[in-house]
């Protein structure tokens, strides 16, 4: 997802020992990164099991904190990656699949809590099985509604995100996977979402950190270095894409997305 100056957003997920060093980084770079803080789903198991640092802080209450103290410092951190991955629960017994459920339920609904707290976005990763995970989310955005809610990667219906999301704040970001002609959900919504709700992804993972580190100026440990090789022509194809199928010219669906991302981010 783009910033006004073309670099992407940062996540962060884990407790401060991980977050700080990104924070740090971010700070430096004069909002062309912008850090979001959070617990991923996939995580979630592991941090309700083994929720303690050294100082005996839970993650909640770090993020809580370190929300604080970024906000405090003029920083636009905000909160994500958290959501709801019904994934998780294939092959559990039934007792250890409501475990997992109700372990993300609740880490949402906190994450979100913390977002309206400290008014700020929060990013939502979300892939339903049954039972769905559409009600879950709608019901916890109800409960707390942030100023700006992204739907990472969203794939669901087109119809739903207008109808219920779109009133609780919610913008659709849409990934790469737009490109694969088979994507039908997400070239639909990415076809015919509402323009002031369209976000563009690059949703870069482990495996193009890894291939293009130290690319650029040599130094194999500039974050943003790293971020902008993998970031960008992903960027100009998932944007062309989004193009063609709403008929539009690239620069202007670049630079509705960029507006649209200045508003999550409370910059205008």
């Amino acid at each position: 997802m783009p910033t006004t100056k073309g670099l992407p957003v940062c996540r962060a997920c884990g407790g401060a020992a991980t977050a700080q060093p990104l924070l740090d980084q971010c700070r430096s770079s004069n909002d062309m990164m912008v850090p979001a803080l959070g617990v991923h789903p996939m995580n979630v198991s592991r941090v309700v099991t083994e929720d303690t640092d050294a100082k005996g802080e839970t993650s909640l209450t770090v993020l809580d904190r370190m929300l604080t103290e970024g906000r405090a410092k003029g920083s636009l951190v905000h909160v994500g990656e958290t959501g709801l991955d019904g994934r998780l629960t294939k092959g559990l017994s039934a007792e250890d699949a409501a475990r997992e459920r109700e372990s993300q339920e609740h880490m949402f609904s906190e994450h979100c809590r913390l977002a309206v707290k400290h008014q700020c976005p929060v990013q939502v990763h979300i892939i339903s099985r049954k039972p769905s995970c559409w009600p879950v989310l709608t019901a916890t955005l109800q409960r707390h509604t942030p100023p700006a809610v992204v739907l990472h990667a969203y794939s669901g219906s087109l119809d739903n995100f207008v109808q219920v999301l779109m009133p609780l704040n919610c913008y659709l970001s849409v990934a790469p996977f737009v490109l694969d002609k088979t994507a039908k959900k997400m070239r639909r919504c990415a076809r015919e979402c509402p323009l002031d709700r369209l976000l563009i992804e690059t949703d870069m993972d482990d495996a193009m950190w890894t291939e293009h580190r130290g690319e650029g100026d040599g130094e194999d440990d500039d974050l943003s270095t790293c971020v902008y090789q993998c970031h960008s022509s992903l960027w100009d194809a998932t944007v062309a894409e989004v193009a063609m199928l709403r008929g539009m010219d690239p620069d202007q669906v670049a630079q509705a997305c960029r507006d649209n991302l200045r508003r999550v981010l409370g910059m205008d």
